[in-house]
């Protein structure tokens, strides 16, 4: 007989992230079922037994807080419960933690982070993520690229990877400029983003500067006999440090 697959409830009251949420844990392989408010999720809880709850804080009706505290006297079982939220006071955080939440995730967050943290929690609640789950393969038509979620306007949107032209560093954040117009700061350094970009999308070609490869026009040297990356919709260059020409030269190499 088939294992059921494991069942997570997302509950926000922001349509777009609640279906980009849907959508991420859906390609990995997760039963999603989603409600739109607190009472919403209360009565999903009841009715679909979740195995892990990811819950926003600030919402009409019901906030979060209230969400945890009606969820703990209803359930007869410990259940994962993950805070989705936008705060970031201690206090805050020392709220949810004591009323029994297992962790937060923060807006804007990155879909790794999503998915890290959600198997972290499955596995200290003895779930096995790998094993209660059907995973698509890259090669599926409806496979969704690598995305991360940043805050425009105060709504939080998907960024998908391969929209991303630079990231630049700006002391311990760094700027996203996208591929729409848009640019987003984000407190995360160049050497995490190499670390977490996926492999041959992006070279560094500064201390500074690291950009996507697709989205490079040209390469050629400049006044200060120093190489420059020209991009597809950007007027000027990016300068190539001395320290990471190497891999440029190596670019141009197996470009041609």
């Amino acid at each position: 007989m088939e294992n059921k697959r494991i069942k997570i409830l997302v509950i926000d009251d922001e349509k777009d992230l609640l279906e980009n949420i849907e959508t991420i844990l859906s390609e990995e392989g997760y039963e999603v079922v989603t409600a739109f408010d607190g009472l919403d999720g209360i009565k999903k809880f009841i009715r679909e037994k979740p195995d892990l709850i990811i819950c926003d804080v600030l919402m009409p009706n019901m906030d979060g807080y209230e969400v945890l505290d009606k969820i703990s006297n209803i359930s007869l079982k410990p259940i994962p419960f993950i805070y989705l939220t936008a705060k970031i006071e201690s206090a805050d955080l020392r709220k949810g933690m004591n009323k029994g939440a297992d962790d937060y995730i923060f807006k804007p967050f990155e879909t790794d982070d999503l998915l890290k943290t959600i198997n972290v929690r499955l596995e200290k609640f003895g779930i096995n993520p790998s094993e209660k789950r059907v995973v698509k393969s890259k090669e599926d038509k409806n496979f969704t690229e690598d995305k991360i979620f940043v805050n425009f306007n105060n709504i939080i949107q998907p960024v998908a990877i391969k929209d991303i032209k630079i990231i630049e560093a700006q002391n311990q954040y760094t700027k996203l400029f996208i591929n729409n117009g848009n640019s987003v700061v984000l407190k995360k350094s160049l050497t995490q983003w190499e670390a977490s970009l996926p492999e041959k999308t992006f070279i560094r070609v500064h201390r500074s500067f690291l950009v996507n490869i697709s989205y490079i026009k040209k390469i050629e040297k400049g006044e200060k006999n120093q190489y420059q990356v020209f991009l597809h919709g950007l007027e000027n260059p990016v300068e190539v440090s001395r320290r990471y020409s190497s891999k440029v030269l190596l670019l141009i190499k197996n470009k041609g």
